[in-house]
Parts: structure tokens; C-alpha cells; sequence
């Protein structure tokens, strides 16, 4: 007998007597689970019902969600500007729960951003919203990257182009050197994005497995005729050792250079 998992949120007490920690399923309302006991009872009182197999998973389900809700850790944030740097697009931040779980959560910009001489920043006058539907999409560190393409000798500046956020600061932090991906990972480069590397050199790192590949073909072939120049760089060409799923970031913490 499978009992679907659909819990009535006041607990009772459990048919073994002893623990107040049972929940009724609203579908059978003799029927539930003891979050004491950890067993699961049938409509009929007192008969324990072993879970099945699906009931487990379901559970495991249930458990990572509320973790991932009430126990997530910041790790880092990736804001979007729009090209003309004046104003936030969206951003993507990053969490991890108790299970060692990476969590991705997008929020788009509702405001503007008005300079301010006295505090040498931007005021931020609006706030995040869950979601970026309605966001225009462009390229990470898009308005460097539209200073370098506006440039009346943008032939001679090289842009890097790599999977994730993480990597383009990686690199720009550790060499000095800038770098963009585009938002959503690997797969979803837009032809647009192309355009706003138009006449500039680009060398494209893909991680080290086959949906970096298959992104880093993907992005070579939307950007010939475009770009001034573009290139593959395998980097297990460079590091044999890199592990599978290696990106830029474990390359350069493994002391490569290009």
C-alpha cells in the first residue's frame, strides 16, 4: 500500500502511545508518520506500514527542500550590469546547504542606481526580486567589455570567455586579465552575445568535460566572423592532470598559466 505524502501541519499524538510527533496523512486520517519513531502507520490503528522504496525518496525530497529553504550558507553573488554600467540587470547568488549542495538563485533589479560624489558609489534606489523574468539578457561584465569593443583600436584587446561567473573573477582577480561568460551556463550562449564581441580577440577556456566542449563549439561558431580573432584553449593541453569537470578556476589554484 503506498500512502501519498501529504501531511496535515498540526502533529498528534502517534498510535504507539508514547511520542506527539505524529503527523496524519489528509488523505487517510488515521493514517501517517511518526517523525519520532520514524514509522509510518496504515489507516488502521496500530499496524506499523513499512515505506517503500518511492515513500524514501520522497521523504529525502522533503528533508533536502526544508534544508535548502532554512539552512542554506552564502557563499558568493554574481551581478549582471546592463552595457551601458549604469544600472543593475540581475544577479545570481549562491548558496550551499547542510548536504553540500550547490544552490543557484536568480534575482532581478526593480530600481536605479543614482551616483553620489560624496560616497564615491551608487545609491541604490529599488530592490531584488526572486526571478529575472523580463530581464535583457547580456554578458557578464558587459560594460567593460562595450568599452573595449566601442575602442577605436579594439582589435588589439583580448577578452576571455569561460562557463561561469566564478571564472571570469577568477581570472580577472588572478591575471589582471578580462574575462565573461554568458548568464544560465553551458549551452545557452545567444547570438547576441556575440555581437557585443564584435571586432575583438577572444579566446575561449571551456571546462574539462563534454558540455564545456560542446559550449565552447557552440561559442566559436557563433563568433566567427564577428570576433576579430577567437580560439579554443583546451587546458588539459596545458595541465594533462586536470581533473574531469576542471574549469579555469582549478587551473590557475594548480598554478597554470597561459
Amino acid at each position: 500500500m503506498n500512502i501519498p505524502f501529504t501531511f496535515s501541519k498540526a502533529p498528534s499524538l502517534c498510535p504507539c502511545g508514547e511520542h506527539k510527533r505524529f503527523n496524519k496523512l489528509t488523505s487517510h486520517p488515521t493514517g501517517g508518520k511518526c517523525w519520532t519513531c520514524n514509522k509510518f502507520f496504515s489507516p488502521k490503528k496500530d499496524v506499523p506500514l513499512p515505506p517503500s522504496p518511492e515513500d524514501n525518496a520522497t521523504i529525502q525530497e522533503k528533508i533536502e527542500r526544508r534544508e535548502e529553504n532554512y539552512t542554506k550558507k552564502f557563499v558568493r553573488q554574481h551581478i549582471y550590469w546592463n552595457e551601458a554600467g549604469d544600472n543593475y540587470l540581475m544577479k545570481i547568488v549562491i548558496y550551499r546547504n547542510s548536504f553540500g549542495k550547490k544552490l543557484c538563485f536568480q534575482y532581478k533589479w526593480t530600481g536605479t542606481l543614482e551616483w553620489s560624489d560624496e560616497e564615491q558609489a551608487f545609491r541604490k534606489l529599488g530592490i531584488w526580486e526572486r526571478g529575472i523574468e523580463g530581464v535583457h539578457l547580456t554578458l557578464y561584465n558587459a560594460p567593460l567589455i562595450n568599452i573595449f569593443r566601442t575602442s577605436l583600436c579594439r582589435d588589439e584587446f583580448t577578452v576571455y570567455i569561460v562557463e561561469g561567473e566564478k571564472d571570469a573573477d577568477t581570472i580577472w582577480h588572478k591575471w589582471g586579465v578580462p574575462a565573461t561568460c554568458n548568464p544560465m551556463g553551458a549551452g545557452k550562449w545567444k547570438s547576441s552575445y556575440s555581437d557585443l564581441l564584435k571586432g575583438l580577440n577572444c579566446v575561449i577556456l571551456p571546462d574539462n568535460d563534454d558540455a564545456g566542449k560542446a559550449h565552447a563549439q557552440l561559442v566559436y561558431d557563433s563568433l566567427k566572423g564577428k570576433a576579430n580573432k577567437v580560439v579554443i584553449y583546451n587546458l588539459t593541453d596545458l595541465m594533462p592532470d586536470l581533473p574531469h569537470k576542471g574549469d579555469v578556476t582549478d587551473f590557475i589554484e594548480r598554478g597554470g598559466t597561459l
